[in-house]
């Protein structure tokens, strides 16, 4: 009896391929079954896709305008601080220009008499006198103008000493120039020299616990023509 070889090939990939496929067949089976089960109950996934496009839509505008209302807000807060800025610097230019037309007035009050000699006596002599605080408590600032009559235009030459009394511990007491100024190189008289007339100044320091009452100007000029002049004035210090 002849026998026959049957010869197989043994293919042990099989089963594992089968398997996938089938796997891959009820995924997707289930997957059908999921959606039409969803269009069965009135779920339709354009209309999603269409919702979810929309709404990220909308959520990029929203997001937009709100940097532009924070972009929009930080403007007006900055417009607001520069309006601000500019009103408070008005406000010192307007306090400065007061300041300037006071000061303009004391200057014409302390000049007006220049252009009058016939108010005056003959010879050399204080045509003004200032005293105005510093912002030191204790610092104060004099301004004193000069001349003499007639103004012929001569030269004349000279010095100024400056003397201020006062009380100090009950008792009277007196500051030159030189103990009282606040230069440098302080000296004890001040040095003119004009024509028609001219302007001196200066600051001193008061001592604490002197309380002063008046200054007096000694005009000493040179030569022989011109006499020397002796003036007091009484310690009043301008207001501002």
């Amino acid at each position: 009896m002849n026998k026959r070889l049957i010869v197989r090939h043994h293919r042990p990939h099989y089963p594992i391929i089968i398997g996938i496929v089938l796997a891959v067949v009820v995924l997707a089976g289930g997957w059908w079954v999921f959606d039409y089960g969803l269009r069965q109950a009135g779920f339709d996934r354009e209309i999603l896709d269409q919702k979810e496009g929309e709404w990220s839509q909308l959520k990029a505008r929203l997001e937009q305008e709100i940097v532009e209302q924070r972009e929009q807000a930080t403007r007006l807060k900055l417009g607001y601080q520069v309006e601000r800025e500019a009103f408070q610097l008005l406000q010192r230019e307007v306090a400065r220009l007061h300041d300037d037309i006071s000061n303009l007035k004391d200057e014409l009050t302390f000049y007006r008499d220049i252009v009058a000699p016939e108010n005056h006596k003959e010879g050399l002599s204080v045509r003004g006198f200032l005293i105005s605080r510093l912002e030191d408590e204790r610092h104060y600032r004099y301004k004193i103008v000069i001349t003499k009559v007639p103004n012929d235009g001569h030269l004349i030459r000279g010095s100024l000493t400056f003397v201020v009394e006062g009380k100090e511990s009950g008792e009277v007491k007196r500051y030159n120039l030189k103990q009282l100024s606040l230069a440098k190189k302080p000296a004890q008289k001040i040095s003119f020299r004009f024509k028609y007339f001219q302007n001196l100044g200066g600051d001193i320091n008061l001592p604490k616990g002197f309380e002063p009452t008046k200054v007096t100007l000694t005009l000493n000029p040179k030569g022989k023509k011109l006499k020397k002049s002796v003036e007091q004035f009484d310690w009043t210090v301008e207001e501002s």
